[in-house]
């Protein structure tokens, strides 16, 4: 589970953490994950049959919150309806969809015209992961700043413990990481921009000969054919997929993590990263700034050769690496779903009268 049911999963758990005495109607499309509850918790499944961001989700969604009753409904996405019948929170956790992959698609733009821009001005809160997002939600749906909190997302906890050395021998062992290896993770969605890593590597492989790449997440068909290609093939592993178990190992693992996004509503990768103590070159796009802050290297996004540049800076300078594994692990720190969760709460508070 990843993206939106992961943030929703996560906020309820640390919700229920809290002890507060609340009740949860979990609204989806597919079958429910219930064992990511505690037993007994006060958590109900409500199945509803349309796909998000779909036509009958205007009319389906709705009716089933008049059946439910809620006193707060939270729709943790962009996939809202227009007809509002309880107080409403939305979460927006980028504007990509409007921003970069569709600008000009009339399916989008009539989304954020006719469903997204209504319903944003009929909640009463809009959550934004980043001050960067905050900035685009503000511009393109021009909405009053006063009505728009920030809300940083967390790490989870699993990133900060200590890995077990037979397990990362094994691991090492499994995908042949011989040698220090750089790791990152990459969508086939073109803003990941997961192309020009490969190329910057290959770039750096011709002026240092012991180090791999590590390549994880959902590489797609492309990426897979510039790396059979590759004149540094030989040096790069694509990992099609990592478990939950394994993907604490490949961060702690790993000499340097890379991230070269061209957009971001928050930017989680770098930040599992920073708590895994492992040092980040990433790319100073959208809200990586934010979550790095002055514990990474940055690099222009569409520029190899800065990439390449840092990559053999921070290669080189095993001090530099180590002073910025304390940092990045102390900056880490601060972005908890505890924190996540006590703020949205008090949101909740804010817009139901409590406070």
């Amino acid at each position: 589970m990843h993206g939106i049911g992961r943030y929703a999963h996560l906020l309820i758990n640390h919700f229920l953490r809290a002890g507060r005495d609340d009740e949860f109607f979990l609204l989806h499309n597919r079958e429910p994950l219930k064992q990511l509850f505690p037993e007994g918790a006060p958590v109900h499944h409500v199945k509803i049959s349309s796909p998000p961001l779909s036509i009958n989700e205007q009319t389906e969604l709705p009716k089933m919150l008049r059946i439910i009753g809620p006193d707060i409904f939270h729709a943790p996405s962009i996939a809202v309806s227009i007809f509002k019948v309880c107080r409403t929170v939305i979460t927006i956790h980028d504007m990509i969809p409007f921003v970069l992959e569709g600008r000009h698609k009339p399916k989008n733009i009539l989304y954020r015209h006719l469903v997204l821009y209504r319903a944003v001005h009929s909640a009463d809160a809009i959550l934004v992961d980043s001050k960067h997002t905050g900035k685009d939600v503000l511009e393109l749906l021009q909405l009053e700043p006063g009505n728009l909190h920030v809300i940083p997302l967390g790490v989870d906890e699993i990133f900060f413990r200590e890995v077990d050395e037979e397990r990362m021998k094994g691991l090492r062992s499994r995908y042949r990481l011989e040698a220090p290896y750089f790791f990152t993770v990459v969508t086939p969605k073109p803003h990941k921009n997961a192309l020009f890593i490969v190329r910057a590597f290959e770039k750096f492989a011709e002026k240092v000969k012991d180090a791999l790449l590590v390549i994880g997440g959902l590489p797609g068909n492309d990426l897979r054919e510039v790396v059979r290609i590759s004149p540094a093939v030989a040096r790069i592993r694509i990992v099609d997929y990592i478990s939950d178990e394994d993907l604490p190992l490949f961060y702690r693992g790993a000499l340097i993590f890379l991230f070269a996004s061209l957009y971001e509503g928050f930017g989680l990768p770098p930040l599992e990263a920073m708590a895994s103590g492992t040092p980040v070159i990433t790319s100073n796009s959208t809200s990586l700034p934010e979550v790095a802050g002055d514990c990474g290297l940055y690099f222009d996004a569409a520029n190899p050769d800065e990439l390449v540049q840092a990559m053999i800076k921070l290669y080189d300078d095993r001090p530099l690496r180590e002073d910025m594994s304390a940092r990045g692990k102390s900056r880490a720190e601060a972005f908890t779903w505890e924190r996540c969760a006590e703020m949205t709460y008090r949101i909740y508070e804010r817009v139901a009268g409590l406070r």
